[in-house]
């Protein structure tokens, strides 16, 4: 790999540009985590998995379990190593998050130069069959199916409630981009008859191009409402 940049990034706060908990793509080809604790602010013990490619498809990630301190490394559903933390770290892993780029408060130009097919983020600890299920997960595309999204990060808004409408947009894909790009942005409703995507600062459920059902404390899943959408992971 050639080019660096976030991933999927957490800032401090709410109002706080600051780094949260991130994790990069870097120049050696390598998965970069870094924990950030919230108080006192600090960083704890960073890690790195040299497995990105530029000619296929890898599946990585990290888990940190919270009792005991253990972070595991996965790769392709398969662990690929352990490494003793700091049990019971209060890690910011709950505050707004970007993709592909750091919000433009943090002064900070660079960004992700490449393409990633599927993110997910889970508020507990997967099991290695769990961690096996979300890998099947990102190969297969979505059609009209359910998508297990974790609580805060999804997408799908009242119409009445959007700030700005772009339109010649073709894809769910192609609206969701806009929405990463645009700071204000929370959620948006894809209306493939007009090709038009609206962005919205709110997040709630009704003439959205997502439907939502909560499940639990830690999830809600999503379901396509528009048939000849294809999202793909």
């Amino acid at each position: 790999m050639s080019n660096q940049g976030p991933l999927f990034n957490f800032r401090r706060s709410e109002n706080n540009y600051e780094y949260g908990t991130h994790i990069w793509a870097i120049v050696s080809g390598s998965l970069y985590l870094r924990p950030l604790i919230k108080e006192p602010y600090g960083e704890a013990q960073s890690y790195y998995l040299p497995v990105l490619s530029n000619t296929a498809w890898v599946y990585a990630g990290f888990t940190y379990d919270f009792q005991t301190g253990m972070v595991k490394l996965w790769v392709n559903g398969v662990e690929a190593g352990q490494l003793q933390n700091t049990p019971q770290l209060n890690l910011i892993t709950d505050t707004p998050v970007r993709m592909g780029a750091r919000h433009s408060s943090a002064a900070d130009t660079r960004y992700f130069s490449g393409a990633i097919k599927c993110v997910q983020w889970y508020g507990t600890v997967l099991s290695a069959e769990q961690i096996q299920q979300t890998v099947e997960l990102c190969r297969e595309p979505i059609y009209g199916a359910q998508l297990k999204v974790h609580q805060g990060y999804v997408m799908g808004i009242d119409a009445s409630l959007t700030y700005r409408t772009e339109h010649d947009v073709h894809s769910l894909t192609e609206c969701a981009a806009l929405c990463c790009r645009d700071c204000s942005c929370l959620s948006v409703n894809f209306l493939e008859t007009t090709a038009t995507c609206e962005l919205s600062k709110y997040s709630n459920v009704y003439n959205s191009s997502l439907e939502l059902t909560r499940r639990s404390d830690r999830e809600v899943y999503a379901e396509l409402l528009h048939p000849g959408n294809k999202l793909y992971h």
